[in-house]
């Protein structure tokens, strides 16, 4: 829903999804029946009620994702694993061709301020280097797809608890 052209055309084509702690709601997926249909989903998640809980996965594991990649990766490490250079990079490629083709766009025509360009325009100024902050809604969507957050722990949202604007503690009284 708020995903990039790029994004949903390398979930739809792509053989194999990682999934590392996510719940696959209605706006991550679309219509469940044609979500990665050509890929063998594994997911990863602590919680047990999230596994197969909107989508129907291949191989599910249970456990702290942090561990569980780290054992990934040993495996592979001890099973020799490598992979083919040529096909990852036509991969990219691809991802990069529909980048391109349909990138995030908006239309600055100088008689109001549009908020993606007031986003660019904070990136701009800080170089990148700010703590970003959001309410839930369009902001936040706007701020994911065109501030390019190039550190950890930079950007600092609501994600699905849904508050808006201030919330008084229980026991609050006027």
């Amino acid at each position: 829903m708020h995903g990039t052209y790029y994004a949903n055309m390398a979930i739809s084509h792509c053989d194999l999804l990682l999934a590392v702690g996510v719940r696959f709601d209605d706006r991550v997926t679309g219509t469940i029946e044609t979500f990665a249909a050509n890929a063998k989903i594994v997911q990863i998640d602590v919680d047990p009620s999230s596994i197969n809980k909107n989508v129907t996965v291949d191989l599910p594991i249970i456990g702290d994702t942090t561990a569980v990649l780290n054992d990934l990766l040993k495996f592979l490490d001890e099973h020799n694993y490598t992979f083919e250079a040529t096909r990852r990079q036509e991969w990219l490629g691809q991802i990069a061709e529909w980048k391109e083709k349909v990138p995030l766009t908006y239309c600055q025509n100088g008689k109001e301020i549009k908020p993606q360009f007031v986003i660019e325009t904070l990136h701009k100024l800080t170089k990148g280097d700010a703590i970003i902050t959001t309410e839930v809604g369009q902001n936040q969507m706007w701020t994911a797809q065109f501030f390019p957050f190039e550190k950890p722990n930079t950007f600092i949202f609501f994600g699905r608890i849904g508050y808006n604007g201030f919330r008084p503690a229980r026991g609050y009284r006027h």
